[in-house]
């Protein structure tokens, strides 16, 4: 991913509760890991996005926007 690109999710009305892990894989090389944003059973229409910007990983959903991680290119 370069920075600026987002990616987005779908997953099962039946994933129970939890919180997304996410493994990136920069064009630079560099690997991002981490866990961040949250999903419960029977969430429709749920629109999931990590976004790289500005040496972040950002989580965003219905309004909820959460820096997960900051790192160093």
């Amino acid at each position: 991913m370069n920075d600026g690109e987002d990616k987005s999710m779908t997953y099962s009305l039946f994933s129970g509760n939890g919180a997304f892990n996410y493994s990136f894989k920069l064009n630079s090389g560099q690997t991002l890991n981490g866990s961040c944003g949250t999903f419960s059973n029977f969430e429709i229409g749920k629109r999931s996005i990590f976004l790289i910007s500005d040496n972040k990983v950002i989580y965003s959903a219905q309004g909820e926007r959460v820096i997960c991680e900051v790192f160093n290119p």
